[in-house]
């Protein structure tokens, strides 16, 4: 199975608010994230083209005009990453599906040996 990649970053909304992105995450995750969340809500002002990353798994970057049309196929679609100002630590959030009321992975990445590294990851389900 494909994992289809929307072809352009999703722009700044509910799903990526201050009280919604807290609410998932621990007491200490949100000590970590809480500066890139704001840099992440200011670079996903607007969506942007993204690059198509590479995975383990089959992937495809849907054309700019296509549609994910069979509602089984994987989707996933990607916020810009908020950075320290190191630029040694990101914040990487997407919303994927198909879910019954939508999903969203939020996880902190750090560089380390010239490397990212995942330093932890949440997915939170919707009700």
């Amino acid at each position: 199975m494909t994992i289809l990649i929307l072809p352009k970053s999703r722009s700044s909304d509910a799903y990526l608010s201050h009280d919604q992105v807290k609410s998932e995450l621990s007491v200490s995750e949100w000590e970590s994230a809480a500066p890139l969340a704001v840099t992440m809500r200011s670079r996903s002002a607007t969506a942007e083209s993204l690059p198509v990353p590479s995975s383990r798994q089959p992937t495809r970057l849907l054309g700019s005009s296509e549609e994910p049309v069979e509602s089984k196929s994987p989707v996933v679609e990607f916020y810009r990453p908020g950075y320290s100002t190191d630029l040694r630590s990101a914040l990487v959030r997407a919303l994927f599906g198909p879910t019954p009321h939508g999903a969203a992975f939020t996880c902190l990445v750090v560089l380390e040996h010239q490397s990212w590294v995942v330093r932890w990851s949440e997915i939170s389900y919707f009700s």
